[in-house]
């Protein structure tokens, strides 16, 4: 019993490991303006979600002004608020795919070791193979810093 229960979850993580990755690989089907425009979309949703429940009180207003200038002095894209979120969504998206592809290797019952060099080599596979996708067949530009964030 105990052994089907690990394949069912075994099954399950997998599965969800390739959802991730069949939504990575249409999301970088799109071409360049439309990537963009869609991330545009979501960071300024998102940023007028925040200064609305932020500014309801003094101290909210207080904290946004201290989160915006955190981001603006630690991110490497400086006030770019659409290039930060494009980059920690690349990031969170990675960070599921792993953690799926790791809980899959656990229920193999490899080595501690062995799951996080088998994890992060496929990651590592993954977006290398994204970025030549991206830079070679759908004409955006490819970045090794891409692969950085993602493997991170």
């Amino acid at each position: 019993m105990k052994r089907i229960l690990k394949g069912i979850w075994f099954t399950v993580f997998v599965l969800c490991a390739l959802f991730v990755m069949v939504l990575m690989y249409s999301l970088s089907s799109e071409d360049g303006f439309t990537s963009s425009n869609r991330s545009n979309i979501v960071t300024e949703s998102l940023k007028e979600e925040v200064k609305e429940t932020l500014r309801s009180s003094p101290k909210g207003y207080s904290l946004a002004k201290r989160i915006k200038g955190y981001i603006i002095l630690y991110s490497p894209y400086g006030s770019d608020w659409n290039l930060t979120m494009r980059k920690l969504a690349h990031f969170l998206i990675y960070f599921c795919m792993a953690f799926m592809i790791y809980l899959s290797l656990c229920m193999l019952s490899l080595g501690k070791g062995k799951r996080i060099v088998i994890t992060l080599l496929i990651c590592f596979f993954f977006a290398c193979i994204d970025e030549f996708h991206q830079g070679h067949i759908i004409g955006r530009t490819m970045s090794k810093k891409d692969v950085l964030i993602d493997l991170s």
